[in-house]
């Protein structure tokens, strides 16, 4: 490439990777719901809570059963 050339670079904003890790984070948080109630009915458990944390905050908290 010579210094004539243009260059085009695409950057993601802070922001932006921001929203698609929560976007991702919330799809696997919907899965962990499942797969956890999945476990608690073949185990025979009548009833559980769950909560995860991730850096200090809250990110997941549910409760399965009745």
């Amino acid at each position: 490439m010579t210094s004539a050339e243009a260059t085009t670079t695409t950057t993601t904003s802070p922001a932006t990777k921001d929203s698609q890790a929560k976007n991702e984070q919330s799809h696997l948080l919907h899965d962990l719901g499942a797969v956890l109630e999945k476990y608690r009915v073949e185990g025979g458990i009548k009833g559980m809570a769950v909560s995860v944390l991730y850096k200090g905050e809250l990110i997941f908290a549910e409760g399965f059963g009745k």
